[in-house]
């Protein structure tokens, strides 16, 4: 469904939110859906929030694939850092909604469940990422590049651990 979406040219988040995608950004969409395995609109999100807060400087490679090459390398840290940023923000959150002595307990526990309605099952599906996680194997569109499989590696490192 969601590829549907984006080949349609217009994608609609989940709060509702609609935003058109060009062809251009249809190609990019579906080359960072399918070199971080994530869904087309996650992708969609992925693209706009990297443009919104980095921006992007491309060589204007000549040939299409060059191009692509280039998006995935500029956008991998900020992929990889924005994974990390929701840990460490929702890990407090879970933090303060436990311990009733903590000053923000009382917003934490009126805003969280509006953020993850069930926290007991995103709970078992993170653990369940987790184990997957340390099961994994390097990704094979990573067999190729050291560099890229051993960013990979520190990466999937670093969220088992939860820390930067």
């Amino acid at each position: 469904m969601s590829r549907k979406a984006t080949e349609s040219g217009t994608v609609m988040f989940s709060d509702g939110i609609k935003v058109q995608v060009d062809d251009v950004s249809k190609e990019f969409t579906i080359t960072l859906s399918t070199h971080f395995d994530i869904d087309e609109i996650q992708a969609v999100i992925l693209l706009c929030s990297f443009l919104y807060n980095e921006g992007l400087s491309l060589n204007g490679s000549s040939s299409d694939k060059s191009l692509l090459e280039e998006l995935i390398t500029a956008i991998m840290p900020f992929y990889y850092s924005e994974q990390l940023f929701v840990l460490h923000t929702l890990i407090p959150l879970f933090c303060a909604q436990q311990n009733s002595a903590d000053l923000t307990h009382p917003i934490e526990s009126e805003n969280l469940p509006r953020i993850i309605p069930d926290g007991r099952a995103f709970t078992e599906e993170l653990i369940n990422e987790y184990l997957r996680k340390t099961s994994e194997g390097i990704p094979h569109n990573f067999s190729r590049d050291p560099r890229a499989a051993s960013r990979w590696a520190k990466q999937n490192c670093k969220e088992q651990l939860g820390h930067a």
